[in-house]
C-alpha cells in the first residue's frame, strides 16, 4: 500500500504544480491517473485483506480516499471553468443579445421612398431576448442547482507562484482531532507491542492498559475542546466589536444595511484569522501599494476563493438578483408587443439597479477595510474593474433585456431613423465642415460596433474615447499646430451621424442601462459628460419624424 500510495501522491504533485502553471489540460490528465491508481490500490488490497477493519488499513485508506476526493473536485472546477468560458465567450460574441429567430426587417412603409423609387438601405431592428427560464423547468425553486452558486467562473481560484503556496497552509487542529490522532498512534502501537507478546495474560493487561490511556485522552481532550470553544467564543466577540467599530463610527444606531456589512466585515476577519494567506497578501502589496497589476491579481485572488465570505456573498447576491429579473422579464414577456402596459418595468428596473450600485460599494468598502492599501483612489478603480468583471458582467444580459423591454419604442424609432439616414452624407447631417472628410469619423464608427460585447465600464470607455476623437479636430489652428476643440454645439450632430452609421440601435438601451447601473463617480467629469451626449444625440434621432 505504501508503495502504490506514493506513487499516488506523485501523480498527484504532478497535477498540482501544472494547475499551478494554468496548464489545465495535463493536470486534467494526471488527476484522472491519479484516481485510477487509487482505485486500483483499493481494489488490490481489498481482493488481499478484504475490507479495512483494523486501525491502520482504515487510516490509510480513508488518506487515499480523501486525496481521491480532492482530485475530484478539482477535475470537476476545471471542466466547470471550461464549459463556462466557452459560454462565457459565445455570449461576447453575441452582440445584440439577441435570439436569431427574434430578427424583424422594419417594414417599407415605415419609410418615405425617394424620387424615382429608389429604396432606402434598411436597419434591422433587433427584439430583445427574453431571458427566461425554459418551459419544463419548476418556477424559481429555492433548490437551485449549487453550482450557480459558486463564484464566477472567470475568477476560480488559480494558485500561482508565491501566493498560491502560501495559500495552501495546514489547518489548525481542535483538541478533539488532535486526541484522535493522538489516540490514533497509541493503538498503532500498543496493537503492535501486542502481537508481538506470548503471554495471554501480558496481552491482557496491555488491552486494558490500552483502554486506560485511551479513556485519559478522551477527557483531557474533551477539557481542552470546552477551554477552546470558550476561546473561540471571546475571539469571535473581540472580531465582532473590531467591525462594528470600524464600520459604525460614532454613531449608536445602525441601518439594516451597516449591521449587514458589520456581519460580513466580521466573517471575513474571522476567516483571515484562521489562515495565513491574507497577511501574505498585504505583504505582497504593501511594497506596491501603486502597482495596479499587484492589486488587480490580490482581488482576483480573494473573489476566487470559493470560501471567502466576501466572494461567498457576491456569489449569492448576484445569483438572488439575476432570479428577481427573470422573474420579472417572464411576468412581462407578454408585454413586449404592448410596452404602454409596461409601467411598473422602470421602478423595478431602478430596484434592480441600486441594488447592483449598493453591492458594488459595499465591496468595495469591505476591500479597503481588509487591506489597507487598497483604500487609495487609483487601487480602488483597479477594485471596481474586477467587482465589475465578476458581479455585474454576468448579469448584464439580464438588466439589459429589462431596459430594451422598457425602451422597446424608442429603439425602434431609433432603428426608422438610422434606415431613413443611412445614405445621409456628414454635411447633411449638419456634420462640422473641418470634420467631415476625417477619418476619425469612420474610427470612431467602427469603435462603437464594438461596444455590445464589451462590459459595462468598457463601454463608457469606448464612449469616452469616440467623443474625443470627435471633438479634436484634425486641422490645426493658423497660428500654431496645435488642435482645435470642437463646442457641443457641434458635438451632437457629429455623434448623431457616428450613430446612424454604426446601424445599431440597441445602443440606446446599452446607454440607458450604464447610466443606471455604473457607479455615480463615473457620472462625473468627462464620463458624465460623454454618456449625456450620447443619449441627447439618440433622444434627437428618436425625435426625428
Amino acid at each position: 500500500m505504501c508503495d502504490r500510495f506514493g506513487l499516488v501522491l506523485e501523480l498527484v504533485s504532478q497535477a498540482l504544480g501544472q494547475d499551478d502553471r494554468n496548464e489545465y489540460e495535463k493536470a486534467y490528465v494526471n488527476y484522472l491517473k491519479s484516481l485510477d491508481a487509487i482505485a486500483a490500490s483499493l481494489l488490490k488490497d481489498y481482493e488481499s485483506h478484504g475490507i479495512p477493519e483494523t486501525p491502520v488499513p482504515v487510516n490509510n485508506a480513508k488518506k487515499v480516499i480523501s486525496v481521491a476526493r480532492q482530485c475530484l473536485d478539482r477535475v470537476e472546477k476545471i471542466i466547470g471553468t471550461s464549459l463556462n468560458q466557452f459560454y462565457a465567450e459565445q455570449e461576447r460574441c453575441n452582440e445584440t443579445y439577441s435570439c436569431p429567430s427574434s430578427t424583424v426587417e422594419l417594414e417599407t412603409p415605415c419609410m418615405p421612398e425617394l424620387p424615382g423609387g429608389a429604396g432606402l438601405p434598411s436597419v434591422a431592428f433587433v427584439a430583445p431576448r427574453i431571458l427566461s427560464r425554459q418551459p419544463h423547468q419548476q418556477p424559481h425553486s429555492d433548490t437551485s442547482s449549487d453550482a450557480a452558486l459558486l463564484s464566477n467562473p472567470m475568477f476560480t481560484s488559480r494558485t500561482c507562484g508565491t501566493l498560491g503556496k502560501t495559500k495552501a497552509t495546514r489547518r489548525v487542529l481542535s483538541p478533539m482531532e488532535q486526541m484522535e490522532q493522538e489516540n490514533t498512534a497509541v493503538c498503532r502501537r500498543y496493537h503492535a507491542l501486542i502481537q508481538r507478546t506470548v503471554d495471554p495474560m501480558a496481552k491482557q493487561n496491555l488491552r486494558l492498559e490500552l483502554q486506560r490511556r485511551l479513556m485519559d485522552n478522551l477527557m483531557a481532550g474533551r477539557k481542552k475542546q470546552a477551554e477552546y470553544l470558550r476561546d473561540l467564543q471571546e475571539q469571535e466577540k473581540k472580531i465582532a466589536e473590531m467591525a462594528a467599530r470600524k464600520l459604525q463610527g460614532s454613531g449608536e444606531c445602525i441601518t439594516p444595511e451597516e449591521k449587514r456589512q458589520q456581519e460580513l466585515f466580521a466573517r471575513i476577519l474571522q476567516y483571515e484569522n484562521n489562515r495565513e494567506w491574507p497577511p501574505a497578501l498585504q505583504d505582497m502589496l504593501e511594497p506596491h501599494p501603486k502597482n495596479s497589476k499587484v492589486a488587480r491579481h490580490i482581488v482576483m485572488h480573494i473573489l476566487g476563493d470559493s470560501k471567502h465570505p466576501l466572494s461567498q456573498w457576491l456569489a449569492k447576491e448576484r445569483v438572488a438578483l439575476q432570479r428577481e429579473i427573470v422573474m420579472a422579464l417572464d411576468s412581462r414577456s407578454r408585454m413586449v408587443t404592448a410596452p404602454k402596459e409596461f409601467s411598473s418595468g422602470g421602478i423595478q428596473r431602478s430596484v434592480a439597479c441600486a441594488h447592483v450600485e449598493s453591492v458594488l460599494r459595499t465591496a468595495l468598502l469591505l476591500l479597503g477595510l481588509t487591506l489597507e492599501p487598497l483604500k487609495d483612489p487609483a487601487a480602488q478603480e483597479v477594485c471596481y474593474s474586477v467587482l465589475e468583471d465578476h458581479f455585474t458582467w454576468p448579469l448584464w444580459p439580464h438588466l439589459l433585456a429589462f431596459v430594451r423591454l422598457e425602451n422597446l419604442s424608442g429603439e425602434q424609432r431609433v432603428a426608422t431613423t438610422m434606415s431613413q439616414l443611412a445614405s445621409a452624407s456628414a454635411e447633411e447631417m449638419h456634420v462640422s465642415p473641418s470634420l467631415q472628410e476625417s477619418p476619425a469619423l469612420s474610427e470612431a464608427v467602427g469603435m462603437l460596433r464594438t461596444v455590445p460585447r464589451l462590459g459595462p465600464s468598457h463601454k463608457l470607455r469606448v464612449l469616452v474615447h469616440v467623443t474625443r476623437l470627435v471633438c479634436t479636430e484634425p486641422i490645426a489652428s493658423e497660428d500654431d499646430h496645435h488642435k482645435k476643440l470642437m463646442g457641443a454645439d457641434d458635438l451632437i450632430p457629429a455623434l448623431s451621424y457616428i450613430l446612424v452609421q454604426s446601424k445599431i440601435p440597441q445602443l440606446y438601451s446599452e446607454y440607458l442601462a450604464l447610466e443606471q447601473v455604473l457607479d455615480s463617480r463615473y457620472m462625473l467629469g468627462e464620463e458624465g459628460y460623454c454618456l449625456a451626449s450620447v443619449l441627447m444625440a439618440f433622444k434627437y434621432l428618436e425625435s426625428l419624424p
